[in-house]
């Protein structure tokens, strides 16, 4: 699962790439092949990144998982020229895939990888269900971007978070739900949403550094690890970011994981 995320963000990177119109060198200097060769996926990617339009990818992946989204997205791309719903679209392919991975899971297993998967994956749909609330899109697009199962979200939450008139009436449905904590209200939606993204992030920081001594030999060890490890990426990029931005150190300071 772990791999499929740099596969999704390899093929939403050709998307980019080719909407932009490099060349195939170009595109594939952006690809994560480490994956890809894991997966044993390297001739599809490169396949894909000698396309001269999107649809043309989509029609290299159509034998694939990505297969609908991709379809669904063109269709969006062809109206109004934006990628943003094939990027969507591909996370909810990568989420869906996690919900069924967790429930495949042995039971004794479940215990240790459950704050990992139900974090993630409802984070995305709340994160998902409120930009597109302050961005106004439809509620029937909205329905179509978010994974059809959450963990600790009810659809009943999901649906009143859907038809929400609005980002304020939908935040405060969010506030008051189970994953209310996170949310602290901003200057403006924007802000209100990078608090909560930053709050999701930091929660699976604290949940895997308090878990290193107590997880052995079960999937909480690597997912404890690899959860980290992505924080310390995180950190460095937030850091040479700012540096190079010549924000204020309080600045940076605020915006790691620590």
């Amino acid at each position: 699962m772990y791999l499929l995320r740099f596969e999704v963000e390899n093929i939403k990177a050709l998307i980019k790439a080719t909407n932009a119109n490099l060349s195939s060198e170009q595109k594939l200097a952006k690809v994560y092949f480490s994956a890809e060769d894991f997966l044993k996926n390297r001739t599809m990617i490169e396949e894909a990144s000698k396309a001269s339009s999107i649809k043309q990818i989509s029609d290299t992946l159509k034998k694939t998982d990505y297969a609908l989204a991709l379809s669904m997205g063109l269709q969006s791309y062809e109206e109004n020229a934006s990628t943003t719903c094939l990027d969507v679209l591909l996370d909810k392919v990568f989420y869906e895939k996690l919900f069924d991975a967790y429930e495949q899971l042995p039971k004794k297993e479940k215990h240790h990888a459950s704050f990992y998967a139900s974090l993630q994956n409802d984070s995305y749909t709340l994160l998902t269900l409120l930009r597109g609330k302050n961005l106004t899109y439809d509620a029937n697009w909205l329905r179509l971007a978010v994974p059809h199962d959450n963990f600790n979200l009810p659809r009943e939450t999901v649906e009143a978070l859907v038809t929400a008139v609005d980002f304020e009436t939908a935040i405060k449905i969010a506030i008051e739900g189970y994953y209310g904590k996170y949310f602290v209200k901003g200057k403006d939606p924007k802000e209100t949403l990078g608090n909560a993204e930053k709050a999701f992030s930091k929660a699976l920081f604290d949940h895997a550094k308090a878990s290193v001594i107590t997880e052995n030999f079960n999937i909480g060890a690597p997912l404890a690890f690899l959860t980290q490890k992505e924080a310390e990426v995180h950190n460095l990029i937030v850091l040479s970011a700012g540096v190079e931005a010549a924000m204020k150190p309080e600045e940076i300071q605020s915006q790691l994981l620590l």
